[in-house]
């Protein structure tokens, strides 16, 4: 069912690049930015954000207005040893402004998972304020809402929960501590995956170099496609298939999460929402690389697109 959306104005807009230094920003303790999927709270309508703290207001209005909306971002996140602090997710955040040509009013969705046992005394409780600190420093911005899992949904679980309410033609997906290392053609991306629909459906952002290692070993590596080299952007095919951030259609997610749902129908077997979907989509990727294999940003040995802030091994 469509969630519904609340009015909004100008009066909403908000400079979203600001350099987010010790403390959170203080507030009232309102949950108006979150959206319980255990409720029936209503999405809030998406409004302005993205501005560079440079940019004026008719400036801002004018990028609005010359970009439309077609693109979701998604930014997946769980309990890691630094919560309640903000640190890690809010250099991600920060990284969103290398998508060069991502317009100022893209909606985000902050997707929050829920360990389904304490690990050490007090998981809970520090789950809880890092919750509290993400909506009033970022859920009070219209443009922003966090949706926040009723318990343990396990990652492809929390992956689910937003793109079901992903209502525009692209998402990306990101993972709270993978930060964009390099800027990014947002708009060309956009535009070749509308000039060749069929031969480019994901775009993978590379951790490592693109080259044949790790995930994106053999022979689809390199495979010669239509989008190799468009409008002077380059990117390379793989059968790598990663949960690390990427850019996708929703149309292709639908199929990947039917494509996890089968698996375990076919098997008879409950579903498991913990089980990555990597594991589903890598087996997929390789034997069609063609349809199922994503393009790394980029050509072959250009650099890494992003850099890892290692989140579950990084202490407090």
């Amino acid at each position: 069912m469509a969630p519904s959306a609340k009015a909004s104005n100008g009066s909403g807009r908000f400079v979203f690049w600001v350099a987010i230094v010790g403390g959170f920003l203080l507030g009232s303790s309102s949950r108006k930015g979150i959206l319980d999927i255990g409720g029936s709270m209503a999405m809030k309508q998406t409004n302005s954000y993205f501005q560079s703290s440079a940019m004026g207001k008719e400036e801002a209005e004018a990028e609005e207005s010359n970009n439309p909306i077609d693109t979701t971002l998604i930014i997946i996140t769980s309990l890691i040893p630094t919560h309640p602090s903000l640190r890690i997710i809010n250099q991600t955040i920060d990284s969103l402004r290398f998508l060069q040509g991502l317009p100022s009013n893209s909606p985000l969705f902050i997707s929050i998972d829920k360990p389904a046992q304490e690990k050490q005394p007090g998981d809970f409780d520090r789950l809880r304020q890092y919750i509290d600190n993400l909506n009033q420093t970022y859920g009070v911005l219209d443009h922003v809402t966090l949706i926040e899992a009723p318990g343990h949904v396990g990652i492809s679980g929390n992956i689910k929960q937003a793109v079901d309410r992903v209502q525009t033609k692209y998402l990306y997906m990101i993972q709270h501590d993978f930060a964009f290392a390099r800027t990014i053609n947002h708009t060309e991306t956009i535009q070749v995956m509308e000039q060749y629909p069929k031969d480019m459906r994901i775009v993978r952002f590379n951790k490592r170099s693109n080259f044949a290692a790790g995930v994106d070993k053999g022979d689809c590596f390199g495979m010669e496609t239509p989008v190799d080299n468009v409008n002077g952007l380059h990117f390379t095919k793989t059968k790598g298939w990663s949960d690390n951030n990427h850019l996708a259609t929703k149309e292709y997610y639908d199929e990947v999460l039917g494509l996890f749902h089968e698996f375990f129908k076919v098997r008879a077997r409950p579903v498991r929402y913990n089980m990555p979907l990597e594991w589903v989509m890598m087996n997929h990727a390789g034997s069609n690389c063609t349809w199922w294999g994503p393009h790394l940003y980029g050509a072959r040995g250009e650099p890494p697109t992003l850099r890892h802030l290692d989140g579950r091994n990084t202490q407090q």
